[in-house]
């Protein structure tokens, strides 16, 4: 080892731990298949004056971390890159892409999230209005998939074929043999695909070597986890693939400054801007994108300060055009994705109770926009409505089958006639009023008004709604049926059952379907009728219903709701079959796009926080880097035919070589930072400064992105999943690759180094074989499950794992 203070010549190759002594350059006669990267660093030559002084001096900037390449491979490394990288990255990158493609349409049925995102592309095609916490690309993209495979018709066709509406609101529902449900996977395998390349051009731009590259690229190659959101209809894939065509552009930036404000200088910056916008547009946390282009651009604009012989208003120019395209054109995309989804969605649909009035007032066949056109008509006494929950999961208020079920409960079906605009006999309630609570008028004609006194019949079975004390006290507990009403002796009895309509906002004082917002009050306690948020599964259908309680906020938003179709009790005894939901009216709200967006994004915020129960499968932030626990996506009998004591299942789980190599390597790095920083400020210098400066500088780029897309799920209180790691996973793996690198070229003795890399390529590829059962549902039998839990906590379905069909949410 050198002595301290004295630096080591630029062309000099000393390496190794501290304390080694220092290892010989190879000898020219080193054959191709010998190569060692540490080569091209022992030939490096420095051209920058200024930035050879700053290197001296231990304080390596970004502008020489990406030196390696720019300048002074060695004539041996770059004959190997010209000639074999780019054929071992098509090599990698179709290895990916087959097993992203093997048995894509394994299983033939709805796998965990895509029960939301396949119906999402449905109401795009069909312009129904709905609401989603996450932004509108990813939905986007799979609805243009759908329409370009023909999805509305083949669901269409095969609904026709079965007498009944095709609905994909439950995990393990069966693809019709119609619908070309392949064609929406494609699109988050192609994205998946394309994380190879992204991967290994961030990694090189870097500054590191072919070698860094290729470990990064196989180890995102061949993960399961990686996999698993590549074959799936989720937003996690496109989310990846934006997120780091991000970096990998805005990296790209920093090579072309050389020619200043060229052609390829603005293509790279729009490039980041575009891929920022769309990483933003997919999901809320698209904003780590944003934060590590945002440090990286922070950096390096106080590098370019820092260069005299840059003029200041060179640099403002160069601030100037990273403000316009690095910041206002994502901005730009990520509104313009919203008024695209608000324009495809003009129709009435499942998410129109989200919204507050006003916006309702714009979307075409919502009851405020056909109340603001003259089509709401008065209620009076006897009519026959259905109530419908105004806030939420659209539901209707009904009474649960069965002689021995007494609970009333906000059902999301309206059964066979769930597309028409007549909704089925068991969501039709009559609004009794009693002659006393008319006036002494004629009940049937009296006109219902804000707090007026009701009776909730149900029209199918004749029974009435009530409520009782429950067990806690505190609720009230809805049942049904209680007794016919001539068989009531007098008020007193009628009591429990009486129902106080009490209309929320605006001025109406007369009530109207369908635009009145009420709130049903128990007359005896003041207590609100609400529906809870907690899913009741009916019988193995796709109906999923809500129990209503009577709840003691009588202002919580699940207490509100409005008479959506009605059958209006006329003079002549007859009634007026008269639907709120007709046809589309003309929207009459001048309410701009830009409030909508305001107001869309105040719901997610709110949804977002809402979101704290817990799953099944939920996890917390320090269980993921070591895959604490995976989670069942799917499970079913091999191969489509049940055999005893076999099972297949899509289990969302990494390769083990991979998250444990990837979470081991973040903290090395850190020691090995910390280590070279504190020896070189004594003046110890153990590597060539160059290797130094792309070593410490790239890592700390990458383990800024890790710790940004990482720490502040740890600040979230709601419902977390294994699969929010992945932003964060990516970075780990490439500061991996890295840390590999390094290992191997300084510290693996040249006669194994390759070996060494042999034998981790095997066991990263041995590591995926093991566990590709559960990417590509093949199934397994006897001890092939236990087989493959390496950790007690892995709750693979065979071995008492509980079914994610049942705790969904």
């Amino acid at each position: 080892m050198m002595a301290e203070g004295v630096p080591p010549p630029e062309n000099s190759s000393v390496a190794g731990a501290p304390g080694m002594a220092p290892r010989q350059p190879p000898a020219n006669n080193t054959t191709p298949g010998q190569l060692r990267v540490r080569d091209h660093a022992s030939v490096n030559t420095v051209t920058s004056t200024d930035a050879t002084v700053r290197e001296v001096e231990g304080t390596p900037t970004l502008e020489t971390a990406s030196r390696n390449v720019r300048a002074g491979q060695s004539h041996v490394e770059s004959l190997w890159v010209h000639r074999y990288e780019t054929a071992a990255l098509v090599l990698v990158t179709l290895v990916a892409l087959l097993v992203r493609v093997y048995r894509l349409g394994e299983p033939r049925a709805v796998v965990f999230d895509e029960t939301h995102f396949v119906r999402f592309a449905v109401y795009y095609l069909r312009g129904h209005f709905f609401f989603d916490i996450h932004p509108p690309l990813g939905k986007l993209t799979f609805a243009a998939a759908g329409y370009l495979s023909g999805l509305l018709p083949a669901i269409d066709a095969a609904g026709s074929a079965s007498g009944r509406d095709i609905s994909f609101d439950k995990i393990g529902t069966l693809y019709p043999a119609e619908v070309d449900y392949v064609a929406l996977r494609l699109v988050s395998t192609v994205v998946g695909t394309l994380l190879v390349p992204l991967c290994w051009g961030i990694v090189r731009r870097l500054g590191h070597s072919a070698l860094a590259g290729c470990a990064v690229g196989v180890m995102v190659a061949l993960d399961n986890a990686l996999v698993t959101a590549s074959r799936v209809i989720m937003l996690d894939a496109q989310l990846l693939f934006w997120t780091m065509a991000a970096v990998y552009f805005v990296l790209g930036v920093r090579d072309d400054e050389a020619n200043e404000f060229s052609l390829s200088y603005f293509l790279h910056l729009t490039a980041a801007g575009i891929s920022l916008g769309c990483a933003t547009s997919i999901k809320m946390v698209g904003l780590g994108s944003v934060g590590v282009v945002g440090v990286y651009t922070v950096v390096r604009l106080w590098d370019l300060w820092g260069q005299p012989h840059r003029s200041v208003r060179r640099f403002w120019s160069h601030v100037a055009a990273r403000f316009g395209l690095l910041l206002c054109l994502p901005i730009g995309l990520y509104l313009g994705f919203f008024l695209v989804h608000l324009r495809l969605v003009p129709l009435s649909g499942p998410g129109d109770g989200f919204v507050s009035r006003e916006f309702q007032r714009t979307i075409q066949g919502n009851g405020f926009a056909l109340a603001a056109v003259g089509e709401a008509r008065e209620l009076h006494a006897h009519s026959t409505v259905t109530i419908r929950r105004m806030y939420g999961d659209e539901c209707w208020l009904t009474v649960a089958d069965g002689p021995e079920s007494t609970t009333a409960r906000c059902s999301t079906s309206r059964g066979p006639g769930a597309a028409s605009s007549v909704a089925t006999e068991h969501l039709w309630w009559e609004l009794v009023v009693l002659p006393h609570q008319a006036g002494g008028s004629d009940a049937a004609a009296a006109a219902l008004k804000h707090r007026s006194v009701t009776l909730l019949r149900h029209v199918a079975t004749g029974t009435f709604l009530s409520a009782s004390i429950g067990e806690s006290g505190t609720q009230l507990k809805v049942v049904a049926p209680l007794p016919a009403l001539q068989q009531w002796k007098n008020v007193t009895e009628l009591a429990g059952a009486m129902w106080r309509i009490e209309i929320l906002g605006g001025d109406d004082v007369v009530l109207r379907t369908p635009s009145s917002l009420v709130r049903l009050s128990h007359v005896n306690t003041s207590l609100a009728l609400q529906c809870t948020n907690d899913v009741v599964d009916s019988d193995g259908t796709s109906d999923l219903v809500f129990p209503c309680i009577a709840g003691a906020n009588i202002h919580d938003t699940t207490g509100g709701w409005h008479f959506d179709r009605a059958q209006i009790q006329a003079n002549n005894g007859g009634t007026d079959g008269q639907s709120g939901a007709s046809a589309a009216a003309a929207m009459t709200s001048t309410m701009s796009s830009m409030a909508k967006i305001i107001e869309l994004h105040s719901v997610i915020f709110k949804r977002n926080n809402e979101m704290s129960g817990e799953h099944t499968f939920g996890s917390r932030p320090p269980d993921w880097p070591l895959m604490h626990r995976g989670i069942i996506f799917w499970h079913g009998s091999a191969h489509g035919v049940p055999t005893k004591g076999c099972t297949a299942q899509v289990y969302f789980l990494g390769n083990p070589a991979v998250w444990w190599a990837a979470a081991t390597a973040v903290p090395l790095y850190v020691l090995f930072d910390v280590m070279y920083t504190v020896r070189i400020k004594r003046g110890i210098h153990d590597l060539p400064m160059s290797q130094v400066s792309t070593l410490m500088q790239s890592g700390r780029l990458l383990i800024a992105a890790w710790i940004i897309h990482f720490v502040p799920f740890f600040f979230f209180d709601r419902l977390l999943f294994l699969h929010h790691y992945l932003p964060a996973l990516v970075f780990s793996i490439m500061v991996a690759g890295v840390m590999l690198e390094h290992i191997w070229v300084q510290w693996t003795p040249a006669g194994i180094a390759s070996h060494v890399a042999l034998v981790w390529l095997a066991v990263v590829a041995g590591c995926f074989i093991c566990f590709s059962p559960f990417n590509f549902a093949t199934g397994l039998c006897g001890d092939g499950l236990e087989q493959r839990q390496w950790r007690a906590s892995w709750d693979l379905h065979g071995l008492d794992a509980a079914d994610p069909s049942a705790t969904v949410t």
